[in-house]
This record gives C-alpha cells, structure tokens and sequence, in this order.
C-alpha cells in the first residue's frame, strides 16, 4: 500500500486528476476501475474521482508493487541549481513566484536537455523546501506567462495548484496590466493604441502582421489571431525613442512584430527590425539581443471568492545593465 497526503500546493485538483499524475502511465480506465473496486481510496472511504482535494486528504493506493511500476514512471529530478541566489526573487508566497528574468534565457523548454527559468524556479522552490521531490510525481511550478528568451523582465509562476489555476485564469482573462520598455528607431511621436492580426510561419519561427482591414478580405482567415497593444513614447534622443507599452493581448513576438510593421524596429531585433542598423550597435556596444523589457505588472483588487496575498500589489523591476547602458548612451 503505498498512501500520499496531501499537500497545501496539492489541494484543490480532483482526486482522479492526482491518481493521473502518480501513475502517469494509467489510462483513465484503470484509475476508475480501481477507485470503483476501492483499490484506490479517499480519507479510507470509496471514491468516485471527481472530488476535490483538501489538504491534509489521504489517499491510499491498495496495489501490489509490479503494478505501481507498471503504471508509474517515477521521476528523477535532479536540483541543477548551486545557488538559490541565482534566481533574481521579486516577489514569492505561498502560491506564486515573480522572478526578473534575465536576457537569454528560455522561459520553458523548446528541448528536452533545455535548463530553463521553468527549472530554475522548481530547483528554486526544492531548495527552498517550499516542495520536495516526492511532490514533483503529482505537482510542478510551472511558469505562467512567457517572454521570448532575449526579452527580459518580470516572470509568473503558480508554485500551488491554486497559484498556478489563478495566474492563468487571470492572464486568460487580460485582468493582470503588463507594461513592457522598447528603445525603437525613430520619432515615435504620439501615443497609440494598435491592433492587427498575426499569423505564426512554423518553419521561420516569425509572424506576418495584417492589418484589420486586410483581415476582413481574407477568403481563409482562421489561421490569424488578433493582437493589440497600447504603446505611448516616454522620453526622445536623437532619432531614437523610448517607449512603454501595455500589452493587451500576449501573442509570440506580438510587441516586436507590431513595431517592426509600423516602422519603429527594437534595437537589436534582428528578425522584424534593421539589421545593418543592430551591426552599429553590436560594434559599438556588444548589443547581442533585443533590447525589451517587461517591466511592470499590476494586478487587480481581491474580490470576495479570490483572496491571494498577491492581489492588489504591482511590482517593477528596471532594464538590465545593457538596455540603460545604450538608452544613456545615445
């Protein structure tokens, strides 16, 4: 018999939903025909698989060795992390994490052998002692907003099922305001609040803009999302602006696909912007990536059915060396 007892960062998942996650090789049918057969039972009373954890339940799974190995593909996490000062903490609790995210570094894996902030914030969290390995069979930090791996700045991440379930019903949602930092080519001269449609090339990893009215053309338009975005100058040096942008919608590449359209390019964004342009700034500074950076998240006021410690705060963090570096030196 082997039994789990649920934790705070466990809670609030079906309870079939969590059998799935420790015998990660079962198929449904198995887990309801034992639950039905009471081979897997709940707080040692029989089950139907829908109910919803709390923590501090017991769950027992009455089966023999050979089959929990058969159906239960263990995991071997092994921490990479030296230092839990390696992460750059904004902010944590006991449901979420913010962390400043350095420029490249990938969010999630694109590879299997990928060590990425995802990684980083669960070896974060083990040495920590916020969880422990045996936790990982059935729960995982994971990250719930992305930034492309050379935009820097402010990273979500549930480190509680609850965490995780909020974050992304809230990013889902738009009612968390996130505001970006760009330094663009030319006189960006008015504020302005764009939308467009975009279109993800798989093979070239890069998006087409259109614009509303050549949407509404389209004979096919399905494979296009609408994007949008207000963006609004701050401060001007030469032919070279300083912009904040809220971001509406958070599409892959959406803010450097929509400046390099409209003829604002990123310094140093070689896929939408100007790269003989980015060569001056690579001889001169050592500009290797982009320079983007989320900088500011507000969220909103706790309502009665949501209370996390987190709501109602805003958190800010400043551009990393590079981008004031550049910015000071125009």
């Amino acid at each position: 018999m082997v039994e789990i007892t649920v934790k705070d960062n466990e809670a609030g998942q079906k309870l079939r939903k969590l059998c799935l996650k420790y015998l990660n090789q079962a198929p449904v049918s198995f887990i309801y025909k034992m639950l039905r057969k009471k081979n897997i039972v709940l707080n040692d009373k029989k089950a139907a698989g829908d109910e919803i954890l709390k923590t501090g339940d017991s769950i027992k799974f009455y089966l023999s060795d050979e089959t929990i190995a058969k159906f239960k593909n263990n995991v071997n996490y092994e921490v990479v992390m030296m230092d839990k000062s390696e992460l750059d903490v904004v902010y944590e609790d006991s449901d979420i994490i913010i962390v400043n995210k350095p420029y490249g570094i990938l969010s999630q894996k694109a590879k299997e052998d990928d060590y990425t902030m995802n990684e980083m914030i669960v070896d974060y969290c083990l040495l920590e002692g916020k969880i422990d390995k045996k936790q990982l069979e059935t729960f995982k930090p994971s990250v719930c907003n992305r930034l492309d791996r050379n935009t820097s700045g402010l990273l979500l991440a549930g480190i509680s099922l609850d965490g995780s379930r909020i974050l992304s019903k809230m990013l889902k949602e738009r009612k968390i305001d996130k505001y970006y930092y760009a330094i663009v080519h030319k006189i960006f001269e008015r504020e302005m609040h764009f939308t467009a449609y975009l279109y993800k090339h798989e093979g070239t990893n890069k998006v087409e803009v259109i614009s509303e009215e050549m949407y509404k053309k389209l004979n096919e338009p399905k494979n296009y999302v609408r994007t949008e975005a207000y963006y609004e100058p701050v401060e001007f040096k030469k032919t070279y602006t300083l912009l904040k942008i809220k971001l509406v919608t958070g599409k892959a590449h959406q803010i450097r696909a929509h400046l390099g359209y409209l003829g604002y390019p990123i310094i140093g964004d070689n896929k939408y912007g100007n790269v003989n342009l980015n060569l001056t700034f690579k001889e001169r500074f050592g500009l290797k990536h982009h320079l983007l950076h989320a900088g500011e998240i507000d969220f909103p006021k706790a309502d009665s059915r949501e209370k996390f410690e987190f709501m109602g705060k805003s958190f800010k963090v400043d551009p990393p060396e590079m981008f004031n570096r550049v910015w000071e030196s125009l």
